[in-house]
C-alpha cells in the first residue's frame, strides 16, 4: 500500500487520466460530427447489395428465357425476389432510422443470400467468408433486441469501450506502462533512496514483491480508468445505454465466432494484464544490474521487440508458454476465444517468478552501478578550452553527458538491435526467395502438366470436329502466350540458380504486361486492373523498365510493387490480400536498402529515444539534487546557458543520430554490399502537380494523381535529412518549453502532446498552409515519397520546403527563448531557480 501511495504521489495516474480522457474525448465528439451521415452510409451500403442484385436478377430472367427447362434458374430467381423483398424491408428500416428493426430484414437477406450462394450462385457484395458472421451477428441482435450501430464511428459505450480497449489495451497501452512505472527502482536509486529502504528490517524479497504489486495494482486502476471513461463520457453527452451483450467477432475467416462484448473487454483486460506482468518484471531483472532509469528501460523495450521480432517470424514460439508473445496483445485480442486463453496469464506470472528471483539475487542493499569506471579529468584538468564562456558552457554539457556513460550504454543497445535486425533481415530474405522461387516451379509444374495439354486438346477436338473458326483461333492465342510464360518461366528459375537474374526480371515484365491487359488472354489476366488498379498495374511496369534499361539488380519478390492505391476488389479463392502484399513486398539486406527499411519502419522510434534520451533542457538540471545550483555559480547568464543547452543538445543528438546511421549501412555492407544507388523508389505526385504544363511523370489511365521513380540514393539522403531536423526540432521544442516548466516528465509530456496535437492539425485541419507548418514534417517518409502531399492536395509540402520551415522553427524558437530570457530577474523567475533554493533548503 505504501508503494501504491507512492504511485498516487506522484501523479502519474493523473497523466494517464489526462491522456486517456483527451482521447476519448476526441474520438467521441469527432464520431459524433459524423453521426447526420449516419442514415446515408446505411443507406449507400443496402442500396449497393440492392444493386447488385437486381443485376442479378436481369441476368437470370435473360437466361431464364434462353433455357426454360432450367429448373435450378427458376429456384434462383425465387431466392432473388425474396432478397430483394428483405432489401425493400431493411431500407425502409434505414430511411426511418427505425434502427432497433434493422436486423430482421437483414438477417432475412443474408439467409437468402446464403441459399443463393449455396445453389451455385455468385455474389461479390459480400465475402463468403463473412457471410456466416454476419448472418450470427444479425440473429445475435434480434435476440437481445439490440439496435444497428454505426462501427465505423460508434457513439455507444460498448463501441466506443472496444476502441479504447484496442488503443490501451493494446502495445500503446505497454508503452504507457513502460515510460511512467518502469522506472520504480531505479528511481530509489538514483535519488539515493533505496540506502534508506535497505536499513528497514525489511527482507529483499518484500521490497521486490511490495513495488511489483503495486505495479501490478496500478494496472488494474489504468484498466479501470479506461473503462470508466470509456462508459462515462457516452453516458454524458448522448446518455447512451450500456449494453455488455452487443456482439463482437473475434476472429478471422472460417475460424471467426461471435462473442459478446463483457468476454471481448475480459479477454482484452486478461491480456494486457499478462504482458503487463512480464514487462514489469523484466525491468526489475535489468533495474537490479543499473541505476539508471532510462537505461533499464531501453534494455526491456529492446529485449521486448527482439522476442516481439523471433515469435512473429517462428509459429513454434507462438504459445502461451512465451511471455513474448503475449506482448502481441492487438492480435491476441482479436482471435476467438480458446481454453488457453487463461494459461497466457499463468505462463506470465512464472516467468514474472523466475525473473523476480534473478532480480533479488542480484539487487543488493547498497546501491551499486553496472557500467561504472574511475573517472579522470578532462585533458589532464585543463578545462577551460576557450575564452569565452558560451563555447565552455558548452563543452560542459557535452563532459555531463560523457560522465554519464548513458549515451554510450543506450547506442550499445541501439547498436546490437542494429545487428539483430540485420541478421532477421537476411533471414527473411533468403526465406522469401527460396519460398517464392518454390512457388515459381510449382506454377511451371501446373502450366506444362496442366494448362497447356488441356488448351492442346480442346484446340484439337475443335480442329476435328470443325467447329467455330474463331474460336479454335483464339485457343491457338491462348496456347502460345502458355507455352511463351512457360519459357520464361523455366528460364527465370535456371537464372535464379546461377546468380543471373535477368531472365526473372524478363518473366517479370511478361507477367506485368499480361496483367495490364497486352495480351488478349480471354479477358483474364485484363481482371488484374480491376483487381489491382491501373495504378498499381503501371508503377510496377515503370519499375521493372527502369531496373531494366538500367541495369539494377531486383529484388526477390513478386513483379508488382504495392503502392497506397492498391485496390483488393474481390476476395481470390487462392490468395488473400495479405498474402499477395506479402508475395511482392521487397526485402533486401544491402547498405543502402538496409537504411531505407529502418527510415520506414524503424527510425522514428529511434528518434524517440534520442529525444527522451537528451532533450529536457533546464528540466534535467532541477530535482531533489537540482545541478542547476551549480551553473549559477558560474559566470554564466541565463541566456549563455539557454543556448548553450540549445547547441549542445542539438548538437550531440545529431552527432549520435549520425553515427547510428552510418552503422546501420557499415552492418549492411558487410551482409551484401552497398547496394544499388539506382534502384527505384515511387513518388506519388498530386493532383496538383500533375495538372502543371511542365508535369513529366506518369498518371495512370483515370487518375488525376501521378507518380515518378526516384533513385533509392537520393531518397535515403533526404530520409536522413529530414529526420535529421526533426529531432534536432524536438530537442530544441523541449529545450524552450523547460524554460516555463519545471518537471522533466510534464516537459517530454507537452512537448509529445503539443507534436501530435499540432501533426493533426496540419494534416487535418490547416491542410491548405500545411506546407508552412513544422508539425507537418514529423512524418517525414510520407513527405519524402510524396503521399503527404497526396493526401492533403497541397504540391508545396515537399523535401525543400521541410527543410526551410523546420531551420525557420529552429531560429524563432531560439530568438523567442533568448529574449524572454533576457532579463536578469525575469529569467531567474524563468528558470524556477528560487524555487530550486527552497529544495535544497529542505
Amino acid at each position: 500500500m505504501f508503494e501504491l501511495k507512492k504511485l498516487v504521489r506522484q501523479k502519474k495516474f493523473l497523466w494517464l487520466l489526462f491522456i486517456v480522457f483527451l482521447y476519448i474525448t476526441t474520438i467521441y465528439i469527432y464520431n459524433y460530427q459524423q453521426y447526420p451521415e449516419m442514415r446515408e452510409r446505411a443507406y449507400s451500403d443496402v442500396q449497393s447489395l440492392e444493386d447488385e442484385t437486381r443485376v442479378i436478377q436481369a441476368q437470370l430472367t435473360q437466361e431464364k428465357v434462353d433455357k426454360p427447362e432450367n429448373t435450378l434458374v427458376a429456384e434462383q430467381l425465387t431466392v432473388i425476389q425474396s432478397m430483394l423483398s428483405a432489401l425493400f424491408q431493411w431500407k425502409m428500416a434505414v430511411s426511418e432510422e427505425n434502427w432497433e428493426h434493422v436486423a430482421k430484414p437483414e438477417v432475412e437477406f443474408l439467409s437468402y443470400l446464403q441459399t443463393f450462394i449455396d445453389s451455385g450462385g455468385e455474389f461479390s457484395g459480400i465475402p463468403q467468408v463473412e457471410l456466416q458472421s454476419r448472418i450470427q451477428k444479425s440473429n445475435w441482435l434480434q435476440k437481445y433486441d439490440l439496435p444497428y450501430e454505426d462501427e465505423v464511428y460508434p457513439l455507444s459505450p460498448q463501441l466506443i469501450m472496444k476502441e479504447s480497449s484496442l488503443v490501451f489495451f493494446g502495445i500503446i497501452g505497454l508503452v504507457l506502462m513502460v515510460l511512467l512505472f518502469g522506472n520504480t527502482i531505479t528511481q530509489e536509486k538514483e535519488q539515493n533512496t533505496w540506502s534508506t529502504l535497505a536499513t528497514q528490517p525489511i527482507p529483499r524479497w518484500q521490497l521486490v514483491a511490495g513495488k511489483y504489486v503495486s505495479l501490478l495494482l496500478a494496472v488494474v486502476l489504468f484498466v479501470l480508468i479506461v473503462i470508466g471513461v470509456s462508459i462515462l463520457i457516452p453516458l454524458l453527452f448522448q446518455k447512451h445505454p450500456l449494453s455488455i451483450h452487443y456482439p463482437v467477432i473475434a476472429g478471422i475467416g472460417e475460424s471467426a465466432v461471435l462473442i459478446p462484448m463483457y468476454q471481448f473487454i475480459s479477454r482484452a483486460i486478461l491480456f494486457f494484464i499478462s504482458a503487463n506482468a512480464f514487462l514489469f518484471s523484466l525491468i526489475f531483472l535489468f533495474s537490479s544490474w543499473t541505476k539508471n532509469s532510462f537505461l533499464s528501460v531501453m534494455l526491456t523495450v529492446f529485449s521486448s521487440l527482439s522476442g516481439y521480432i523471433l515469435t512473429g517470424i517462428f509459429s513454434v514460439l507462438q504459445g502461451p508458454y512465451n511471455p513474448f508473445h503475449s506482448l502481441m496483445v492487438n492480435r491476441l485480442i482479436m482471435t476467438a476465444p480458446s481454453k488457453t486463453d487463461l494459461l497466457y496469464l499463468i505462463w506470465a506470472l512464472a516467468w514474472s517468478f523466475i525473473l523476480l528471483l534473478v532480480a533479488g539475487r542480484f539487487l543488493k542493499r547498497e546501491e551499486k552501478k553496472l557500467f561504472s569506471f574511475l573517472h579522470q579529468p578532462f585533458n589532464k584538468g585543463r578545462t577551460q578550452l576557450f575564452s569565452r564562456s558560451l563555447p565552455n558552457f558548452i563543452l560542459f554539457e557535452w563532459r555531463k553527458e560523457w560522465r554519464k556513460g548513458l549515451l554510450l550504454q543506450v547506442m550499445s543497445v541501439l547498436s546490437v538491435f542494429v545487428v539483430l535486425g540485420s541478421v532477421i533481415l537476411t533471414f527473411e530474405k533468403n526465406e522469401k526467395a527460396e519460398k517464392y522461387i518454390s512457388g515459381l516451379k510449382e506454377e511451371s509444374r501446373v502450366i506444362e502438366e496442366v494448362i497447356i495439354p488441356y488448351y492442346e486438346e480442346a484446340a484439337s477436338s475443335i480442329e476435328n470436329n470443325q467447329g467455330d473458326k474463331g474460336y479454335a483461333d483464339r485457343l491457338e492465342q491462348i496456347l502460345q502466350i502458355s507455352q511463351e510464360r512457360l519459357g520464361k518461366l523455366n528460364k527465370a528459375v535456371v537464372g535464379y540458380y546461377q546468380n543471373e537474374l535477368s531472365p526473372l526480371q524478363e518473366y517479370h515484365l511478361f507477367e506485368l504486361q499480361a496483367a495490364n491487359g497486352n495480351f488478349d488472354n480471354t479477358g483474364f489476366l485484363q481482371s488484374q486492373v480491376l483487381q489491382l488498379g491501373q495504378f498499381t498495374i503501371d508503377v510496377s511496369l515503370a519499375e521493372k523498365k527502369w531496373m531494366m534499361e538500367k541495369q539494377v539488380d531486383l529484388m526477390i519478390a513478386g513483379p508488382f510493387n504495392p503502392t497506397i492505391y492498391t485496390t483488393w476488389t474481390h476476395q481470390q479463392s487462392h490468395e488473400t490480400n495479405e498474402q499477395w502484399m506479402e508475395r511482392n513486398q521487397k526485402v533486401g539486406n544491402s547498405g543502402l536498402y538496409s537504411l531505407y527499411y529502418y527510415f520506414t519502419h524503424y527510425f522514428s522510434y529511434i528518434i524517440i529515444v534520442f529525444f527522451f534520451l537528451l532533450g529536457g533542457g533546464f528540466a534535467k538540471e532541477r530535482g531533489k539534487r537540482p545541478t542547476i545550483q551549480f551553473i549559477r555559480t558560474q559566470s554564466l547568464s541565463v541566456k549563455q546557458v539557454f543556448l548553450g543547452k540549445l547547441i549542445a543538445s542539438s548538437c550531440l543528438s545529431f552527432f549520435s543520430w549520425t553515427i547510428l546511421v552510418f552503422f546501420v549501412v557499415l552492418v549492411g555492407m558487410i551482409a551484401n554490399g552497398i547496394g544499388d544507388w539506382q534502384y527505384p523508389i515511387v513518388h506519388y505526385d498530386s493532383a496538383a502537380v500533375v495538372n502543371t504544363p511542365s508535369y513529366n511523370g506518369q498518371s495512370p489511365i483515370g487518375w488525376n494523381t501521378g507518380f515518378h521513380l526516384e533513385t533509392l540514393g537520393s531518397v535515403v539522403l533526404e530520409n536522413y535529412t529530414l529526420f535529421s531536423l526533426m529531432l534536432v526540432f524536438l530537442i530544441i521544442l523541449s529545450v524552450f518549453l523547460s524554460i516555463f516548466i519545471k518537471n522533466q516528465f510534464s516537459v517530454f509530456a507537452v512537448a509529445v502532446i503539443i507534436s501530435i496535437s499540432g501533426y493533426a492539425a496540419s494534416t487535418k485541419i490547416f491542410s491548405s498552409i500545411a506546407h508552412l507548418l513544422p508539425f507537418t514534417y514529423l512524418n517525414p517518409v510520407k513527405v519524402i515519397n510524396g503521399e503527404m502531399s497526396v493526401n492533403l492536395n497541397n504540391p508545396d509540402i515537399t523535401f525543400a520546403s521541410g527543410c526551410l520551415v523546420i531551420i525557420g522553427t529552429f531560429l524563432f524558437f531560439g530568438m523567442v527563448g533568448y529574449f524572454v530570457l533576457h532579463s536578469g530577474k525575469e529569467g531567474k523567475r524563468k528558470l524556477n531557480l528560487k524555487g530550486a533554493d527552497k529544495t535544497i533548503g529542505q
